[in-house]
């Protein structure tokens, strides 16, 4: 049996590359034998992981870089070859350039799965320094990585233009379903009048938009309540809290904070909304359309448009439109006939999403030579 590696920084967060990281190790490990790779000091998971995959921590607790630095590629190295690794798989950026770097001293086979949009232009607002870092960042990934995968048709095309990177090392792979989360005879529940949201508190969420866009919905609807569910950024977290405030809505938007299997919530809400400036392809776009809610969200450059197929299953609307987002809303809430449509073409381009064909193009690729 083949033997891989999945490197996140941390998977003891209640964040959507976390659980990536778990359910995808939990399909491959049925063909694979799987070890995940993390950098965090925590060894508390809120996800459930499958009993089979071995865990391995690097946490060091020096504050010197370079010594976390040396010692976390050395112990990398020291397992790939120890272990006789033949693939090594990083999620998302945020696990640092350590198994990159590792890759120089190993003749393991390496997947990098970018998690999120990568446009240059997203990053200009940022440090000189940290501009240069993800600038170097992104040569080590064009360098070490021996194939790129990317979660949307739009971002493929995009990273290959603006990274120079020839398309036969791309790979697009979506996020999937979970099996136990479909099924034909779910209920959607037309007499709700509660609008879900959910997502890290944090500014590429961009729930600022989501105060606006409820202060004139809730001018139309008082009776409805939009819930947040989701934590993060403190500072942030304040900052919409007192914007709800100064609405009034403080008793109409409601922070949530997280909760375990949030998607076991979905049959209580009419409908879900999203807010980001930017994503990857949401998970929680996935899981609202397999319980069948509406979903209305910006048209950002990827994620929602390969999700939601506009006035079919919901709504696309022009990124950032606070008054075309809420006359969607309210839309949707005057007409519940058109809710139920919606929840009924809930499923109709779900296969590409689902579970068995997802995991089948990520063994083709792991097993594939070269």
């Amino acid at each position: 049996m083949k033997k891989i590696v999945l490197m996140k920084s941390n998977i003891c967060d209640l964040g959507g590359t976390e659980r990536v990281t778990v359910v995808l190790a939990n399909a491959l490990v049925k063909t694979y034998d799987c070890c995940i790779i993390t950098l965090s000091q925590s060894t508390i998971i809120p996800y459930k992981l499958d009993k089979n995959i071995k865990l391995f921590n690097l946490y060091k607790e020096s504050k010197r870089l370079r010594y976390i630095l040396f010692d976390s590629c050395i112990k990398i190295r020291n397992f790939i070859n120890q272990n006789d690794v033949s693939t090594m798989i990083i999620i998302g950026r945020n696990t640092g350039i350590i198994p990159l770097i590792t890759k120089l001293f190993t003749n393991t086979k390496l997947i990098f799965c970018e998690h999120g949009t990568t446009k240059p232009e997203l990053y200009k607002h940022l440090s000189i320094k940290t501009r240069l870092y993800n600038f170097l960042f992104q040569k080590l990934i064009t360098m070490c990585s021996d194939k790129i995968v990317v979660l949307t048709e739009r971002e493929k095309t995009t990273y290959s233009r603006e990274y120079n990177v020839p398309s036969e090392r791309m790979e697009c792979i979506y996020n999937f379903i979970d099996n136990e989360l479909t099924a034909d005879n779910i209920k959607y529940d037309k007499t709700s009048k509660n609008i879900i949201s959910v997502g890290r508190i944090n500014e590429s969420k961009g729930y600022e938009y989501l105060v606006l866009v409820s202060s004139q919905v809730f001018q139309e609807y008082p009776e409805w309540k939009w819930h947040i569910y989701g934590e993060g950024d403190q500072e942030y977290r304040n900052k919409i809290q007192t914007l709800i405030n100064q609405y009034g809505l403080k008793d109409k938007v409601i922070l949530k904070g997280n909760v375990d299997n949030i998607y076991e919530l979905y049959d209580k809400y009419a409908l879900m909304v999203m807010t980001s400036r930017h994503e990857g392809l949401p998970m929680v776009l996935l899981e609202a359309k397999a319980k069948k809610l509406p979903l209305v969200s910006f048209d950002i450059e990827t994620g929602p448009s390969e999700i939601i197929r506009d006035n079919v299953d919901g709504f696309l609307v022009s990124p950032f439109d606070i008054n075309a987002m809420s006359e969607k809303i309210c839309k949707l809430i005057e007409n519940p006939e058109l809710r139920q449509r919606f929840s009924d073409n809930a499923y109709g381009n779900i296969d590409k999403f689902k579970k068995e064909t997802i995991v089948a193009k990520w063994i083709n690729l792991i097993d594939r030579e070269g």
